[in-house]
């Protein structure tokens, strides 16, 4: 890395951001989980070359879909069990595999996974078939900067947000690395993007969270289009926020999925 002072620009230190902000692990990617919805592997190439994989669970009985873009760590094989529970709510779900991620080609880095989900939006929309306003878009963690940016613009039917991250800036403030901010400027900057997204917004967030505090979620929220829902769940941090909301998690997604009534559940009020 060579900085160049005080107010000039810092040479790698994009690659600093995406080796910190990417993990991908090959864990589990051969051990597909059995016993759920019919999972197809679909490839297609991202604007600029790099092929991508993605796991398809089809929904013949439904008109929408959800692409689901999960978090930092891992792999897509790992979150296939999200992804059936997902289906199980009546949609379709396409399960993207970053670039840098296994099954996919190239390095991953903050604009190139943007490109992955513009290439998985139109996968959606001119492969599959769903019209963008029958699609959702699901972001877990720092899938949620993903999410929001590929919602920009677009005539979606939603977004549904999970623990997500307000901006770079603000992760390197809670991190005590509000010095670094100079070096690095803003990644991840979904604030500054939600003025250019339409679509209605659902938060989920743990007021626990340490990792991506419920700060950032209320950000987000208090930024959002009209008809948007944050939902905080006691108790809850960044890794347990499924377990700890339990059978509500699904109710609410599928409450903004279908409608608001479309499970009626006084236990899991919003």
């Amino acid at each position: 890395m060579i900085v160049t002072g005080m107010g000039g620009a810092c040479i790698g230190c994009t690659s600093m951001v995406n080796s910190v902000a990417f993990q991908p692990s090959d864990d589990g990617v051969h051990s597909m989980p059995g016993g759920g919805p019919h999972v197809i592997e679909k490839r297609f190439p991202a604007a600029d070359g790099v092929a991508l994989h993605a796991y398809y669970l089809p929904n013949d009985t439904s008109d929408r879909v959800v692409i689901f873009f999960h978090g930092n760590y891992g792999n897509a094989t790992q979150r296939l069990s999200h992804a059936a529970s997902l289906h199980d709510l009546g949609v379709a779900v396409l399960l993207l595999s970053y670039r840098g991620y296994p099954k996919s080609g190239g390095s991953a880095s903050e604009q190139g996974v943007y490109l992955d989900a513009q290439a998985a939006l139109g996968f959606v929309d001119e492969d599959l078939g769903y019209a963008k306003p029958s699609t959702f878009i699901l972001g877990r963690s720092l899938g949620s900067a993903v999410a929001v940016d590929v919602a920009q613009e677009q005539p979606l039917a939603g977004l549904i947000l999970i623990s997500p991250i307000s901006s770079g800036a603000d992760f390197a403030e809670h991190h005590g690395l509000g010095w670094a901010k100079w070096l690095v400027g803003d990644p991840f900057d979904s604030l500054e993007k939600l003025e250019r997204v339409s679509s209605p917004i659902l938060i989920i967030h743990g007021n626990e969270d340490r990792t991506l505090p419920i700060e950032m979620g209320r950000a987000l929220h208090a930024a959002a289009p009209p008809g948007s829902t944050l939902i905080e769940v006691p108790g809850a941090g960044h890794n347990d926020l499924v377990s700890r909301a339990g059978r509500c998690y699904w109710i609410w997604i599928s409450r903004f999925i279908h409608g608001a009534n479309a499970i009626d559940d006084t236990q899991c009020a919003e």
